[in-house]
């Protein structure tokens, strides 16, 4: 056996081999143009995503393109995200400027808006102090103090007109700006 011919098996190995490393290099192209295309098909709706996250980062509203399978339920809940986040600066917008029991505007609102305003030749401030409101606090208690708050904040603005404005000041202490001189309602 150690004599017969060696060259015959080594061009068998030697086909067989190359065989190999081409089946090799084939599936290997194959594997990277296939990963190539998946990544494509993956990195374009990340990127969609991520300048969407960008814009709501800055503010800015934007509505997402409707997508497919977890890039769809990752962009709905950003969808979802971004209304909440609009709808929270808006309520922080709302309560920076009013009161939150009368729904007037607050002292702070007031004052910017007066120091726009003012000097005016014409208009009015009426500060409108309710008398003894401590002791129907006491008396009556907190809840039926904010109720008696609320029905007078109603009131003023029943009487007042449209381009009046109100506000709370604190406490028991409401101001209203007339803007106009008064005439009398028929």
């Amino acid at each position: 056996m150690l004599h017969l011919p060696f060259h015959p098996w080594l061009e068998n190995y030697q086909s067989a081999r190359n065989q190999l490393i081409s089946i090799f290099a084939i599936t290997l192209s194959l594997a990277i143009l296939s990963a190539w295309f998946a990544a494509r098909s993956m990195v374009k709706p990340i990127q969609v995503l991520v300048e969407f996250s960008k814009k709501i980062g800055r503010g800015e509203k934007y509505i997402a393109p409707k997508m497919n399978g977890e890039f769809g339920v990752l962009s709905g809940t950003m969808t979802a995200m971004q209304a909440n986040i609009i709808k929270r600066e808006e309520e922080l917008t709302y309560r920076a400027s009013h009161d939150l029991l009368t729904g007037l505007y607050n002292r702070s609102a007031v004052e910017r808006y007066l120091s726009e305003c003012l000097p005016r030749i014409t208009g009015s401030l009426i500060l409108i102090n309710i008398r003894h409101f401590k002791d129907i606090n006491n008396m009556m208690g907190f809840e039926n103090g904010d109720r008696l708050l609320q029905l007078f904040a109603q009131r003023l603005i029943d009487v007042s007109n449209p381009e009046d404005r109100l506000a709370r000041l604190g406490g028991m202490s409401f101001l209203l700006f007339i803007r106009k001189p008064y005439q009398k309602r028929i």
